[in-house]
């Protein structure tokens, strides 16, 4: 059953949206880092 969170039924302003999308960026800057740590190890 999937989980029905507030956010769904009460979509965030165009302010969280932007809050989000900063969020996006930091979780996609730590996987690069975490990709490359991983490349260094393997090297």
């Amino acid at each position: 059953s999937a989980v029905v969170t507030e956010e769904m039924l009460n979509p965030p302003k165009k302010e969280d949206k932007k809050e989000k999308k900063e969020d996006k960026n930091q979780l996609k800057e730590d996987l690069e880092k975490a990709q490359q740590e991983e490349e260094n190890k393997n090297n």
